[in-house]
């Protein structure tokens, strides 16, 4: 069986976090990528970006009715968008 699924490449400006989601068989595999590297020291600055996205994974991973609950969210919100087109 040939593997149909294509791999693009993306860059991020210095100051962009992206969240970055892939089909595992039933599981969902998550990974966070820095436009930047973070330096490590006593006096670590983690934007407020970062933080976002380390929390929105972190609750991913612990809640898996969170899952759900996100889903239905963007839902009803998508809907209220075609609704006023």
């Amino acid at each position: 069986m040939v593997d149909e699924r294509r791999q693009q490449a993306f860059s991020l400006e210095r100051d962009e976090v992206a969240i970055v989601f892939k089909e595992d068989g039933d599981d969902v595999v998550t990974r966070l990528a820095l436009g930047e590297e973070l330096e490590e020291g006593e006096a670590l600055q983690v934007p407020f970006s970062v933080q976002l996205a380390v929390a929105l994974l972190t609750r991913l991973q612990q809640d898996p009715d969170f899952h759900q609950d996100v889903l239905d969210w963007y839902d009803v919100h998508t809907a209220d968008l075609d609704e006023e087109d």
